[in-house]
């Protein structure tokens, strides 16, 4: 189980790599510049919209991860809330970001819920829960 988790850790970090690429060269409009008045549709702040925000956003994934493949419980609460926060994002945006153009951002996106999906069985109800240590851990 173990061995399947890391595999799906270091798929969802080549995803995740792929799509921040993805994203900042050919879609570089998908985030507009700060300097625009924010119309949101739901939340209607402009945290939701920041830079900082989305860089929390991905910090917080690839810590959760780390943390998930080291076996430590805080990195399983982390990826919820990495979830969770990607899910308040992508609800403010809108459906903006849920349109794909490209056959392959599609695939890409699909292959990334996948993945999520798994890690979230693999850590929550799969035998491997019960190896999480709740102590600090050492690198």
């Amino acid at each position: 189980m173990k061995k399947h988790l890391n595999y799906i850790i270091c798929i969802h970090y080549l995803i995740q790599i792929f799509c921040m690429f993805d994203t900042f060269v050919f879609s570089p409009n998908i985030l507009p510049p700060p300097s625009l008045k924010y119309n949101g549709l739901i939340f209607g702040t402009p945290v939701f919209n920041t830079i900082t925000f989305v860089l929390i956003i991905l910090l917080s994934l690839f810590i959760s991860l780390f943390l998930i493949y080291k076996l430590l419980n805080i990195g399983r609460i982390l990826f919820i809330l990495h979830l969770v926060f990607l899910w308040l994002f992508t609800i403010d945006r809108g459906s903006k970001l849920m349109v794909n153009y490209y056959l392959i951002d599609g695939l890409i996106d699909a292959l990334y819920y996948l993945c999520n999906g798994a890690i979230i069985y693999l850590i929550y109800f799969s035998a491997l829960k019960n190896k999480f240590k709740y102590s600090s851990f050492k690198v």
